[in-house]
């Protein structure tokens, strides 16, 4: 049977130490010791010591006694005279529970088990099931929650000293670390040296101590950020992933624990020595003019242009992965279109991407390359053993009110990025119907109000409007949360800072991915010689896309004696409403609704249309059928709505018509069609003055400069 000593170390707390004696009295594990650590000086808590030596028990009693300040210190001395296979740690402010042995040995059975710890309970904080415990992120992030981590048995990266046990071969302190007290975070090093040496580390939240923080009566005081401990330091450490996802090391250098600068650096480099670095494959991001950020003996790519790249070997070198995540994906829609191209691109670039929804619709059809999106359930169980065995670098969340909370849940296992692509208030349009006016309050309890009032709400129960208040809400604070928030338009980003998101994280992006430079766009075609008109409507069908305005326009435009058919491609609940407006407006023969298309099946009619007209009247943040229109050599006409005016900074032939003004949309429809669409004629005066983000570009710069803030330069 395994052997077991329990070290304890303890100075000052005598009234605690008599509790936690107490509960180690109590264990059912039948080989064990125990061996309390006392300083000298503290007579008090020496004499508590030799009294417990003194009484009978069935498991050996020790005590020794050290002279040196610092938890390290009486630790060591502890392992030193320690009789067991496995050294277990506690402290004297905790309390095992009876069955805490037995739950921690029972790993050992493993042997490529090193460590195991549990859970520290501490009165009046709750369990939080399926939180990230005891986590490293490649970027240097420790992510602790071993007093609230519930659920099964589970791998981890580092063990709180107060609930820890390694392998007496493992036992290997660091050295050089500042304080003389708590000496936090020195689990960090002897646990990441467990895992650099191959074995696995076990957190089992079953394996409890009751952990009742008592004063500390040295340096290190719990809550103060700035103690010795973690001041001015430098820890030679690694990340691993598990084999299933990237085994990944990087030699990086990150804030965590107060190891005194040496000539080596630090002692732990070299305390892992046994093992050739070079066996495990190193991530390497690079960029030109850099050296590595994160080093190793790689030999990077260049790309003369200047851009970011991302150097992946055959060997097994990994590349970054991104996680994408989002509410919906199906066949029709502008977000989707843009997680299709985004994916896409990624691909092309060397970055490995999951898209993972909640609904999914398999008619999805973008191009001839298909993307890989799953479905996942509302369960946090599910999206965590994705991100577990996807092991993602950043995630991309694509905003949505049903995948909120996964979007915070994930933030455990990487940094989460935001694409906004629709407003964030309750009704998720931010048009007041009554009027057809653009709302501009923040989300909050007004809305109740304005949802009946001013018409923003869609449904008329005070249930859902209560529901819709809630899901906004979700939506906000975990963008507040998120380290970086894109919009897709200035005019989103400005809503976004109404709602609160902070506006030093906040960067407009460029959503059609090369809508930049109006070179990269066909010349316009000029109408085809023909006696109608064509006019296309593309997008989904309801309130706020505004076809009811195209449908007047087209009855203006025929009462003034232009011949003029209009195409309407897409479908949604407002679309019998429409259909039943063109029989009232006597547009029977004049207006098509083509009902529901695939993406890659809408081209041949941009292909068939002479103009591409976009009548929102909600704050449209950036459509994406305007550049789609341009991109096949379509002019456009859109209405002065939210971000659909901004797509003239970036190319020509988009024209502007005042929102929700019939007359004035029936006149810029004639102005496009009879313009020569000579591109001096029509080229915006600022064009490209206002140049947005590459998204993909700034999301591996992103992992590049947390590489570099890790690496300490």
């Amino acid at each position: 049977m395994t052997s077991v000593t329990v070290v304890v170390p303890s100075y000052r707390r005598p009234d605690e130490l008599s509790r936690c004696l107490e509960g180690l009295n109590r264990q059912l594990y039948p080989r064990y010791d125990v061996v309390i650590v006392v300083r000298s000086g503290d007579e008090e808590t020496k004499a508590l010591a030799l009294r417990w030596l003194a009484t009978d028990s069935s498991y050996g009693k020790s005590v020794t006694e050290v002279s040196e300040s610092g938890v390290l210190a009486a630790m060591k001395a502890g392992t030193n005279v320690a009789l067991g296979d496995i050294i277990a740690y506690t402290d004297d402010d905790a309390v095992p529970r009876p069955d805490w042995l037995e739950k921690l040995v029972r790993h050992y059975a493993d042997p490529r088990v090193g460590g195991v710890g549990g859970r520290d309970v501490q009165p009046g904080i709750p369990a939080k099931p399926g939180c990230g415990v005891g986590l490293v992120t490649w970027y240097g992030k420790l992510i602790g929650n071993h007093h609230i981590g519930d659920g099964p048995a589970r791998e981890a990266d580092v063990l709180k000293g107060v609930n820890m046990s390694l392998r007496r071969e493992l036992t290997e302190f660091p050295q050089g670390l500042l304080g003389t007290g708590a000496q936090v975070h020195f689990e960090v090093h002897m646990c990441l040296r467990a895992r650099w040496l191959g074995y696995k580390l076990i957190y089992d939240a079953s394996a409890v101590v009751d952990h009742y923080p008592a004063p500390r009566f040295d340096e290190d005081q719990r809550g103060e950020s700035r103690s010795r401990s973690c001041r001015e330091c430098r820890l030679q450490s690694s990340a691993w992933h598990s084999q299933m996802g990237r085994l990944a090391s990087y030699d990086v250098a990150f804030r965590i624990c107060g190891v005194r600068r040496r000539s080596d650096d630090a002692r732990f480099g070299s305390s892992c020595g046994r093992m050739d670095p070079r066996r495990a494959p190193r991530r390497i991001l690079v960029h030109t003019g850099t050296a590595g950020l994160l080093a190793g003996p790689e030999t990077m790519d260049e790309n003369r242009q200047g851009s970011v790249q991302i150097s992946e070997r055959g060997d097994g070198w990994s590349r970054l992965n991104i996680l994408q995540i989002a509410d919906h994906f199906g066949p029709t829609g502008g977000l989707e279109r843009f997680i299709y191209e985004f994916t896409r691109r990624l691909t092309d670039r060397g970055v490995l991407s999951q898209v993972a929804v909640m609904e999914l619709d398999s008619r999805h059809d973008w191009g001839e390359e298909r993307i890989d999106v799953r479905l996942l359930p509302d369960d946090r169980e599910a999206w965590e053993a994705l991100a577990t065995r996807f092991r993602p670098d950043i995630i991309v969340w694509h905003a949505g009110p049903e995948t909120a909370k996964m979007a915070e849940l994930l933030s455990a296992y990487a940094p989460v990025t935001a694409t906004v692509h629709r407003p964030l208030c309750p009704s998720g349009a931010r048009l007041f119907r009554d009027v057809d006016e653009i709302c501009v309050h923040p989300t909050g309890a007004g809305c109740l109000y304005r949802w009946y009032a001013r018409k923003c709400g869609t449904d008329i129960s005070p249930l859902e409007a209560l529901r819709a208040l809630k899901r906004s809400g979700g939506l906000i604070g975990a963008l507040r949360g998120c380290d970086r928030v894109y919009a897709v338009s200035r005019s989103m980003s400005d809503f976004l800072a109404l709602e609160g998101i902070d506006p030093a994280r906040l960067s407009v992006i460029d959503n059609s991915f090369g809508g930049n430079d109006s070179t990269g766009y066909p010349p316009l075609q000029g109408r085809r010689v023909k006696e109608e008109l064509e006019l296309l409507y593309v997008g989904r069908i309801n309130y706020t896309k505004g076809v009811q305005y195209l449908l007047r326009a087209v009855r203006r435009l025929l009462d003034d004696g232009h011949r003029v058919r209009a195409t309407i491609v897409g479908d949604g609940w407002f679309t019998d409403n429409m259909r039943n407006l063109a029989l009232e407006l006597g547009l029977r023969k004049e207006v098509v609704f083509t009902g529901h298309v695939n993406g890659s099946a809408i081209d041949a009619y941009y292909d068939n249309a002479d103009i591409l007209v976009v009548p929102s009247v909600w704050p449209e943040p950036a459509g994406l059928v305007v550049p789609e229109a341009r991109r096949r050599g379509k002019p456009v006409v859109v209405f002065d709505a939210g971000g659909l005016s901004e797509w003239q900074s970036y190319m020509d032939g988009v024209y502007t018509a005042k929102r929700a003004d019939v007359q004035d949309l029936a006149d810029t429809i004639v102005e496009a069609s009879e313009n020569d669409h000579s591109r001096e004629a029509v080229r915006p005066i600022h064009l490209n003055a206002d140049k947005r983000t590459n998204l993909i570009e700034d999301l591996v710069a992103m992992s590049l400069m947390l590489g570099k803030e890790v690496a300490g330069k």
